[in-house]
């Protein structure tokens, strides 16, 4: 009798920590439900990568929505009623605006600034896109995904590869496990500095930190190919 108790009490325990675990994954994956959705293509993993077609190929956007830690910013907030630029789309134009007021209510919300920047970017306002992950960033704690944006805005839109490669080091200092910083590093030495040693060395420098990601060891053998 008392066996079988116990076997109940264990299958109890198993349940709740199932759904304690789906809860987790939930919250996690899916931030505050504000998460940048561009196209078809977004895939919502642990980095919420987003495969943007570009003139140079094939490079990636990083939406909010990583769990971060949160400081308090220790630069002014930026305008929120900063003008639109005249050639944005009705929707990037509405998604601005929306996301604005949002954050007049909540200033501290993390995915919403990337998400302001991102859009911001999309309308060419490339100083509104920096202002927003500049200012996320400094309440980011650890998170590299703000400077991994400001890395791929100044490398491939406003081609300053000093300021780019600082931002992706940076990122890669930050979060040396997440093996995507260094697949964007190297990106953009091969595709925009085209210097194909630098993309090798920083795919090298990420699989000593992640010798069994697959991910990292497929991308040297296609860059070294």
């Amino acid at each position: 009798m008392n066996s079988k108790k116990n076997i109940l009490i264990v299958f109890v325990l198993l349940a709740v920590l199932a759904l304690v675990g789906f809860l987790v994954y939930k919250n996690f994956f899916t931030g505050d439900g504000n998460s940048l959705n561009l196209n078809n293509n977004a895939v919502n993993d642990e980095n919420n990568i987003i495969p943007l077609s570009d003139s140079g190929g094939i490079k990636y956007e990083y939406i909010g929505s990583e769990n971060s830690s949160s400081n308090t910013p220790n630069i002014p907030a930026p305008d929120l009623n900063r003008k639109i630029p005249n050639g944005a789309t009705d929707d990037i134009r509405q998604n601005i605006m929306s996301i604005s007021e949002k954050l007049k209510k909540d200033k501290n919300s993390f995915n919403l600034w990337i998400n302001l920047g991102l859009y911001r970017k999309s309308a060419e306002d490339y100083d509104g896109a920096i202002e927003a992950w500049k200012y996320v960033d400094t309440m980011s704690g650890q998170n590299p995904l703000p400077l991994v944006n400001l890395g791929n805005l100044y490398g491939y839109y406003l081609r300053d590869f000093g300021k780019a490669e600082d931002y992706y080091l940076g990122a890669v200092k930050r979060s040396p496990q997440s093996y995507y910083l260094y697949i964007s590093m190297s990106e953009f030495y091969r595709d925009v500095v085209k210097n194909g040693e630098k993309a090798i060395s920083i795919i090298e420098q990420g699989i000593k930190s992640n010798p069994d990601n697959p991910e990292l060891k497929t991308f040297l053998r296609e860059t070294e190919s």
